[in-house]
């Protein structure tokens, strides 16, 4: 009789490492597709091979400063040009596809602003810790949790469809219904 063992692992995944204001960071390299130098001024969209990425800051993202007081990495940093990272949604894998829920949004293809792009790695994503309760806000939509490195590095998993931006408010100016407009005399009627 022969008997098997098996052995429970995490499961690693192969990640792209991006640093932003001198934290690393990483995203599912299924999602990647490109990285190019970030032109200035920065545009609203990306438009590369005939597909337009939305483009996101993330340091306007994540509300940091729009130049870095990082020090340089080891092997040269982030010097002053910025890179974008074109990011789309993967092909979704064979067998039933399940219906995408209206709350994701519509927008999968993204042109995220980066400092640097740091390399591929295989991580052990499943290992990865949930954001802290204190943690409410936005940022639970663009993390999914942080990974502690045998290094003693922490490296913040991204969840690209948190990173979109909502539907942007109009810019049109609004009008002011005729009952609540001031009166000439300064109070409103």
């Amino acid at each position: 009789m022969v008997m098997t063992t098996t052995v429970p692992h995490q499961a690693a995944e192969r990640f792209a490492l991006l640093a932003v204001d001198g934290v690393e960071y990483a995203v599912d390299a299924t999602w990647v597709r490109r990285s190019l130098p970030a032109p200035s001024p920065l545009p609203a969209a990306v438009l590369h091979g005939g597909t337009a990425y939305q483009l996101v800051d993330l340091r306007q993202l994540f509300g940091l400063p729009a130049s870095s007081d990082a020090p340089p990495r080891a092997g040269g940093g982030p010097g002053p040009e910025r890179l974008i990272l074109l990011i789309d949604r993967p092909p979704a894998a064979p067998g039933p596809v399940a219906p995408e829920p209206a709350a994701a949004g519509g927008v999968h293809r993204l042109a995220l602003v980066i400092d640097d792009l740091l390399g591929l790695e295989t991580l052990a994503a499943r290992a990865a810790v949930p954001l802290p309760g204190v943690y409410r806000g936005p940022e639970r939509h663009w993390f999914h949790g942080v990974l502690p490195r045998p290094d003693g590095r922490i490296t913040v998993l991204l969840r690209p469809e948190g990173l979109a931006p909502a539907a942007a408010p109009s810019t049109a100016p609004e009008e002011v219904p005729t009952a609540a407009a001031p009166s000439p005399g300064g109070a409103a009627c």
